[in-house]
């Protein structure tokens, strides 16, 4: 959720395309498995012409008219997704019989190797206790998880039969900029890492993520979505006021 969640908490746009589509080239490996790069900008559009120059690709036509979308998590936004067009349902993935982070954990700490434990002191206290776990996955852990992953992403490219699915980007309130981050993480990407561990692209727009298993499908939908809504992501709590131009900024 590196891309999408940092979106969301400053109400911008984050595009995480599926795994494999962007050059890693020059970036700092976490899990490899999982890592992949994606643009973060003010609009939609920004986003899909930045993805069009990696990838040399077309920017996807709008497109929210005729599909099928899956509501994973209600956001407030299904209503005005029917009324672009779109087939809204309920709908559920599949939960892995095992836990997957243990993979991400395991690659972590073989790409931090160089490093960790041997510089730990140069490490945050909150990132000493994420590679203090990362070094006691077990192999029988990470076999079980590596298992999982697959039934997983097999039983997921046929199910749920929807184009797109819809939730939150975040599981919970912003939280404040000093906290202890090992106590809001689960919470930070609770609908964000099913689609990591799935390798599927996916997309924040503020506190509303799109996500499926065609990167053309999810920023023509989400491209649409921008035209009836510009600059217009979803709150992150009620109440919350949407961010001027000035403190967007300062952000």
């Amino acid at each position: 959720g590196s891309v999408r969640i940092p979106a969301a908490c400053c109400d911008v746009v984050g595009f995480r395309p599926p795994i494999g589509a962007v050059s890693k080239a020059g970036t700092l490996a976490l899990a490899p498995s999982f890592d992949t790069v994606g643009p973060m900008a003010r609009s939609v559009q920004d986003c899909a012409l930045v993805y069009s120059v990696l990838t040399d690709r077309p920017v996807p036509r709008e497109r929210l008219a005729g599909l099928r979308v899956g509501v994973l998590q209600a956001t407030g936004a299904e209503d005005e997704l029917e009324a672009l067009g779109a087939h809204v349902e309920e709908a559920r993935l599949a939960e892995p019989d095992a836990d997957l982070g243990a993979i991400l954990m395991a690659e972590a700490a073989v790409t931090h190797a160089q490093w960790y434990p041997s510089r730990r002191s140069e490490y945050g206290p909150d990132a000493q206790a994420k590679w203090d776990s990362a070094s006691r996955v077990t192999a029988v852990e990470y076999y079980r998880a590596k298992v999982a992953l697959r039934r997983f992403r097999r039983e997921a490219r046929f199910t749920p039969r929807v184009d797109l699915l819809v939730c939150p980007t975040l599981g919970i309130d912003l939280p404040p900029s000093d906290c202890w981050e090992p106590d809001v993480r689960a919470g930070m990407h609770a609908f964000t890492h099913t689609f990591s561990f799935l390798g599927w692209p996916a997309i924040a727009i503020g506190n509303l993520q799109l996500a499926g298993r065609d990167d053309q499908t999810v920023l023509g939908a989400a491209l649409a979505w921008e035209r009836a809504h510009p600059m217009s992501p979803l709150p992150l709590s009620e109440g919350r006021p949407t961010p001027t131009p000035e403190t967007r900024r300062s952000t």
